[in-house]
């Protein structure tokens, strides 16, 4: 993403190699590799400077060819947030925004709407069925306040030891592809401040 410094040196790379690939093809334009070169080397080029430094670009990608499976949260000696035996699948093209090594509850989602609810409901009877949640209820579209034109709107599932998982998806009136997915886990009675 373009607040990650450790992309400036990607850049430059990325631009000697363009620079040194130019000159071989130029050099070599007569034959059918110079030619490649010449026509490969700047579309390349422009799709790596896309990934890195323009995040819609960098999440569509990252949808496609790695996406998110399912939240987890793994913090060395802190089973306060932990949600064994039930797992939170994620819908389609959904990918992680945060860093890896924290219980980062936030998602980038190119599902939609009706995507989202099929596959909530769906889940969520099933882990009742099952007995992995005691049960679970809809959380119907509330406007934000604040004017910014925000939908919001989810499940709420209570675990068997009693806390209640809330997961939302948030996404602005009229955007299409700017859609959040948010999961609040509270902590475990052992993990709770008094």
């Amino acid at each position: 993403m373009a607040s990650n410094p450790a992309y400036l040196p990607y850049t430059v790379l990325l631009v000697a190699a363009l620079a040194v690939l130019l000159g071989i093809g130029w050099a070599k334009r007569k034959k059918r590799l110079g030619r490649a070169a010449l026509l490969l080397s700047p579309l390349a080029a422009a799709l790596m400077l896309l990934y890195y430094w323009h995040p819609p670009f960098h999440d569509a990608a990252r949808s496609l060819l790695a996406p998110s499976r399912s939240y987890s949260c793994e913090h060395e000696g802190d089973a306060s947030r932990s949600l064994e035996p039930f797992s939170i699948p994620l819908p389609k093209r959904t990918v992680f925004l945060g860093k890896s090594d924290a219980c980062s509850p936030f998602y980038r989602t190119y599902a939609t709407v009706d995507e989202f609810n099929r596959l909530y409901e769906s889940e969520l009877k099933d882990g009742k069925r099952s007995g992995a949640i005691s049960g679970w209820t809809r959380i119907e579209p509330e406007i934000a306040e604040d004017g910014s034109g925000c939908v919001s709107e989810g499940y709420g599932l209570r675990l068997r030891d009693g806390r209640t998982v809330t997961i939302r998806m948030s996404a602005y009136a009229g955007e299409r592809e700017m859609r959040m997915i948010a999961i609040e886990v509270p902590l475990t009675a052992e993990g709770s401040s008094k």
